[in-house]
C-alpha cells in the first residue's frame, strides 16, 4: 500500500489516549472513496469528518444514532449480491470479500497487515518451534505469515523445514517442495483453520470496513477483552448456555482455566503424541443438556472442536462410570429422563450418535420453551433455573494435575462481596441474553417433535403464564427493566435488582409453581416421544426434518 499524503489536509482523528497513524487515516480516505462501498451509510459529515466507528448502543437523536442498524442493513445487501447465505458468520465473510485491498495498516502503530487467515496462532507457533532447533525457531514478533515462515524454514534448510512443518500440519504429509507446501498451506488458511488467524478481526457494521481498527500487531495491547483479567470472562460468555444447565458452573470455570501442557491422549490426534496446549473437554456436552460441572477429561483443540456435540460409546461409559462413583445424575434437570431411559441400551459408537441427536432435540425444546417464557415477560419464574449464586465461591482444586485435570478434593471459600455481586449480574444477564439469542434464530435443522404431540401442554403453560402476569411482581419488573437497557448501567441495574431479592406470597409462589410445573410437563411430553423415536427405530427420518422456526410453542 502506499505512504500517506501527508501534504493533504483532512479532520483530525484520535485523541490525547489514541493518536490515529497517518497511514490509517489515509487509508480510511482510500476506503470511503472505493466505488466498493458506494451507498454505505453514515460516511462523512458536512465538514468531510469520517465516522469510522458506529457501535450499536449510541443514543437516540444523538449523531448516526442510528447508523448501526443501517449499515447492518447495507452489509445484508451486499451479502445477498455476493450471493453469501445470511447464516452463521455471514457478516464477516461479506467484509472480506469486499474488501478491495486485502490487507489493512493498523490504526495504533500503521503496519500493514493482510487480512486473511494467514499468521500463525500462538498455539500453532509454539508447536511449530518446539520442533525446530534453537537458531532456526521463528520469533513470535515478527507476526509472519505462514507462506513467508515456511519459506524462511525451507532456505535454512529444506528437511528440517518439512519435518517440522509436517508434524504440526498433517496434510502437508504429501508435498516435497516448498511450492506444494505453500499451496497447501493457502488452502489451510482459505478454510480459516483454527491453527490462523487473521491480520485483523472482522467487526461489521461497527466498523466502517467491516474490520477492527488495530491489527494484530496491537490486539493484545488495544483490544480490552482480551486482556488476561478478560478472557476468563469471554468464556463464560461463549458458553452462556451453561446458564441454564444443572451443575456448578462457577467451579467448572475455574476448572477449565486450569488445564496445562500435555499430550493429547485422544486416538488418532494429530499432535502425534506431541505436548500441546490442552483444553478441557465436556464428556457429556452441555449443548445436549449435560450439567456444566467440575467433571472433564481433557484432549487438544482440535479433537475436542471435532468432537462438537457428539458423543461416543466411550463417552457414554465414562459418563455411567461418573455417575455410579457420585450418585448424581450427569445430565441436567430437563434431559434426565431422556438420558435415564436410554443411556444403557446404547451399545455402540451408531447407538451413542443416535442418542446425542435425541438430546439435542431435547436441549432445543428446553431453550426455546425458555425463551418463550422469557420474551412473554416472566421472568422471575425462570430464575430458579439459574444458579448465581455460585458466584459468592472461590475454588482451590488440591492435588490438581493439570494434563488430565484429575484432583483429590476441591475447597471451597467464599469471595469478596464487591466481585460476588458483580459476578452474579454478569452471569443473569449473559444467561436472559443467550434465551433471547437463541428464540430469534432460525433456520436450525432438527428432528423435532411435532406441534401436534405439543398442543397441550403448549396450551397448559400459556395459561399458566397468563396467570403469572396477572400477579404483580416487583422483582419481575425490575428486573424486565433492567434487562431491557441498553446502556452501560445495564450490569448494575441487575445487580440491584439482585441485591433486593426475589420477592415472595402465597400467590406469587404458586403461580411461579404452575410456570415451573407446565415447563415441566413439556419436557416430559418431548422426553417420552423421543424415547418412543428412539425405540421405534424413527429417530432419523429425513422427513422428520423441520426448520425450528415453525416449532417454537405459541
Amino acid at each position: 500500500m502506499s505512504e500517506p499524503n501527508t501534504r493533504r489536509t483532512r479532520p483530525s482523528y484520535g485523541d490525547s489516549r489514541r493518536a490515529w497513524h497517518p497511514r490509517f487515516v489515509e487509508y480510511m480516505d482510500r476506503i470511503v472513496d472505493h466505488p466498493n462501498y458506494v451507498g454505505l451509510p453514515c460516511t462523512r459529515d458536512e465538514e468531510g469528518k469520517i465516522d469510522w466507528i458506529i457501535p450499536s448502543n449510541r443514543p437516540v437523536g444523538s449523531k448516526n444514532w442510528d447508523g448501526n442498524e443501517r449499515r447492518r442493513e447495507w452489509w445484508r445487501e451486499q451479502a445477498r449480491e455476493l450471493g453469501i447465505p445470511q447464516t452463521g458468520t455471514w457478516p464477516s465473510k461479506a467484509a472480506r470479500r469486499l474488501h478491495p485491498f486485502g490487507e489493512k495498516p493498523c490504526q495504533i502503530c500503521g503496519r500493514v497487515m493482510k487480512l486473511g487467515y494467514v499468521y500463525t496462532t500462538k498455539t500453532t507457533l509454539t508447536r511449530l518451534n518446539g520442533h525446530l532447533a534453537p537458531e532456526s525457531q521463528i520469533d513470535p514478533g515478527a507476526l509472519l505469515t505462514i507462506e513467508e515462515i515456511a519459506r524462511q524454514l525451507f532456505e535454512a534448510d529444506p528437511i528440517e523445514a518439512r519435518r517440522a512443518l509436517v508434524a504440526v500440519f498433517p496434510e502437508l504429509a504429501a508435498a516435497a517442495e516448498l511450492s506444494e507446501v505453500v499451496k497447501r498451506l493457502s488452502l489451510l488458511s482459505e478454510a480459516e483453520s483454527r491453527k490462523f488467524s487473521p491480520g485483523a478481526m472482522a467487526n461489521p457494521p461497527d466498523r466502517l470496513d467491516g474490520f477492527h481498527t488495530y491489527n494484530l500487531c496491537c490486539r493484545s495491547g488495544q483490544d480490552t477483552g482480551r486482556t488476561p483479567e478478560n478472557l476468563g470472562s469471554y468464556g463464560v460468555d461463549r458458553r452462556a448456555y451453561e446458564q441454564w444447565c444443572g451443575g456448578d458452573w462457577a467451579a467448572a470455570d475455574t476448572l477449565m482455566k486450569s488445564v496445562g501442557i500435555g499430550a493429547c491422549p485422544k486416538t488418532n490426534c494429530q499432535s502425534g503424541g506431541s505436548e500441546v496446549q490442552l483444553t478441557a473437554d465436556h464428556v457429556g456436552p452441555i449443548s445436549l443438556g449435560f450439567r456444566h460441572s467440575p467433571h472433564f477429561v481433557v484432549a487438544c483443540r482440535t479433537c475436542n472442536s471435532g468432537k462438537g456435540n457428539r458423543m461416543s460409546l466411550d463417552d457414554v461409559r465414562t459418563l455411567l462410570a461418573w455417575e455410579a462413583t457420585s450418585g448424581e445424575s450427569e445430565a441436567s434437570w430437563q434431559a434426565i429422563e431422556l438420558w435415564d431411559a436410554v443411556k444403557t441400551d446404547v451399545v455402540d459408537d451408531e447407538g451413542a450418535l443416535r442418542l446425542s441427536r435425541l438430546m439435542r432435540i431435547n436441549q432445543h425444546h428446553y431453550l426455546t420453551v425458555l425463551s418463550v417464557v422469557a420474551e412473554r415477560g416472566a421472568t422471575d419464574a425462570l430464575y430458579r433455573y439459574l444458579s448465581p449464586e455460585y458466584a459468592e465461591n472461590r475454588y482451590e482444586f488440591e492435588g490438581l494435575d493439570p494434563t488430565s485435570l484429575a484432583y483429590v478434593r476441591v475447597r471451597t471459600t467464599r469471595r469478596q462481596d464487591t466481585y460476588t455481586r458483580s459476578k452474579m449480574a454478569r452471569a443473569v444477564r449473559i444467561a436472559y441474553d443467550a434465551l433471547r439469542e437463541y428464540g430469534h434464530q432460525d433456520g436450525r435443522n432438527v428432528h423435532a417433535v411435532a406441534d401436534t404431540h405439543l398442543s397441550r401442554p403448549t396450551t397448559e403453560l400459556n395459561r399458566a403464564i397468563n396467570r403469572l402476569l396477572l400477579v404483580r411482581s416487583e422483582f419481575r419488573m425490575g428486573l424486565n427493566a433492567a434487562l431491557a437497557r441498553r446502556d452501560d448501567g445495564r450490569d448494575e441495574a441487575i445487580a440491584a435488582v439482585l441485591d433486593r431479592g426475589i420477592d415472595g406470597s402465597c400467590e406469587l409462589d404458586e403461580a411461579r409453581d404452575a410456570v415451573a410445573a407446565a415447563i415441566g410437563r413439556y419436557m416430559n411430553t418431548v422426553a417420552s416421544h423421543l424415547v418412543e423415536r428412539c425405540r421405534s427405530g424413527t429417530h432419523l427420518r429425513p422427513d422428520a426434518l423441520v426448520r425450528t422456526a415453525r416449532r417454537r410453542p405459541r
